[in-house]
């Protein structure tokens, strides 16, 4: 008996089996909220997904926004739909909000985060950074809402930087982490 269940367990594993052909389905990215080409691109070019750019459209598998994603629609998505970012996110991608979070953070928890250089958000710290600003020390000041290195400053002193102007300061690294 036992014999002839191994000589059947043989069989079957030994049968070839029938392949499935299965079809590939294209991913679907709107780009409806995109100004940018490169998304268009890659999307059609490089990955091979489906373009649309209807707003209103629901049968979409990844919705490429350059701004915010808004509550609605995130209630609107289904499981499977994926969007390029995520609520909160303003907060982490800001120079000068991820700066505040960092120093509540290095506050709290000074041990944990000790791994960025100390933070003022200017001009409303400016006479902290004043006091903290001195010979030989070098200060990077990054415009809070620019991008792509745009209006980038070092400065040893706190000479020409306008209180009207919102930027981050912090102690430049003299061997940094790149």
């Amino acid at each position: 008996m036992q014999q002839q269940d191994d000589i059947e367990i043989q069989k079957e594993v030994t049968k070839p089996k029938n392949k499935v052909k299965k079809s590939k389905e294209r991913l679907i990215i709107n780009v409806s909220s995109s100004q940018y080409p490169v998304i268009r691109y890659v999307g059609k070019k490089m990955l091979d997904w489906k373009i649309q750019k209807d707003e209103n459209a629901t049968n979409w598998d990844v919705w490429w926004t350059d701004g915010a994603v808004f509550s609605d629609l995130l209630g609107r998505m289904n499981a499977h739909q994926k969007v390029n970012h995520f609520p909160g996110m303003y907060s982490l991608a800001r120079k000068n909000h991820l700066g505040r979070n960092l120093m509540k953070m290095h506050k709290q928890f000074p041990q944990a985060y000790n791994y960025f250089p100390y933070t003022w958000l200017l001009p409303a710290e400016l006479s902290d950074f004043r006091a903290n600003i001195g010979k030989n020390k070098t200060f990077i000041i990054k415009p809070e809402a620019s991008c792509q290195g745009k209006g980038i400053m070092l400065v040893k002193d706190s000479e020409g930087l306008s209180i009207h102007e919102h930027y981050v300061a912090q102690r430049l690294l003299e061997q940094s982490f790149i």
